[in-house]
């Protein structure tokens, strides 16, 4: 089986004690048993640089009304949680649907 398709379960520390579990996909060599938990806030840091840069290209274009679907699996690359959007079939889990009024100013 490839690395890539091979997928752990990491600790995800909520903070305050609580904890629950990430799906990863390792990505490269990785040192069994040096990986603590993750810290909530480096997910949710990434999934703010993805929006962000997802709502940064819409103010582009300004449509009337936009919805974003995507899906995002996790990867540990040198100890570091990476986002994986696309894998290295090019396909991605991403869907952006915009529309414009055109009978508003």
């Amino acid at each position: 089986m490839q690395d890539r398709e091979r997928t752990e379960w990491q600790p995800l520390d909520l903070g305050g004690g609580a904890k629950a579990y990430l799906e990863v996909a390792p990505r490269g060599r990785q040192e069994v048993g040096v990986l603590d938990a993750i810290p909530f806030d480096r997910v949710a840091e990434t999934l703010t640089r993805i929006a962000q840069g997802l709502e940064s290209a819409i103010d582009t274009v300004k449509p009337s009304k936009a919805s974003v679907e995507i899906g995002v699996e996790f990867g540990l690359e040198a100890g570091e949680v990476v986002a994986l959007i696309a894998r290295g079939t090019g396909k991605a889990n991403l869907k952006v649907t915009l529309e414009w009024d055109k009978s508003q100013p």
